[in-house]
């Protein structure tokens, strides 16, 4: 069955935990300290994507493209050379015939790809469904590489999330900071993660 992707509900995943770098005022922080400084977060995440999405746009093709004058200043500051990965790798699908891009940057999933059945795709990257068996394993492993992060592709790894795409390079405990967001998050039914290229995340219960 077709699994329907809407880019409008971006506005419903906006509220991501973080990486240092993008915005170093919460850089390292489990939990935010008051209601003012998750707001500010808000604010900064709606931001990023707002300032993103104009230079994403769909060719009569169907295919993605990240539009080459997007100001410099821009790509450095949203690593956007990692997104632009990303959208050659959805764009590629779209070549295969696994997904179908439609002119309003929705996208639709034509083929179930074996190892990602309980993963959504987006332009700005994944949504992952973990149920409760899935969710406590990831916690286990997470913790138990954290020490030896130094890559996000071993933290997607053990989310079971294509590696290609995002930045190659994570905070320390990073992985430890996942964990505690899943733990947090799963009430016995498991748990939603959605995460973008530049790896801010979120988690929320199912």
């Amino acid at each position: 069955m077709k699994n329907l992707v809407n880019f409008r509900l971006l506005a419903y995943l906006v509220v991501f935990m973080l990486i240092g770098g993008l915005f170093p005022h919460l850089s390292n922080a489990e939990e935010f300290d008051n209601e003012e400084e998750l707001k500010q977060y808000e604010i900064d995440i709606e931001k990023m994507i707002s300032e993103v999405e104009p230079y994403v746009t769909v060719t009569n093709q169907g295919r993605f493209l990240l539009n080459p004058f997007t100001p410099k200043a821009l790509r450095d500051k949203y690593d956007l050379d990692n997104l632009e990965v990303r959208l050659n790798e959805l764009n590629q699908e779209a070549e295969q015939g696994i997904i179908t891009i439609l002119s309003d940057k929705t996208i639709i999933q034509n083929v179930e790809v074996q190892g990602v059945t309980k993963t959504v795709k987006h332009w700005w990257g994944y949504t992952r469904y973990l149920n409760n068996k899935d969710t406590i394993n990831a916690i286990d492993q997470l913790r138990e590489f954290d020490k030896d992060v130094k890559s996000s592709s071993t933290i997607l790894k053990i989310l079971k999330i294509p590696v290609l795409g995002f930045v190659a390079s994570v905070v320390s405990n990073y992985g430890k900071l996942v964990a505690s967001r899943l733990e947090k998050n799963n009430k016995g039914n498991g748990t939603i993660l959605s995460i973008t290229w530049a790896m801010v995340f979120n988690v929320k219960a199912q």
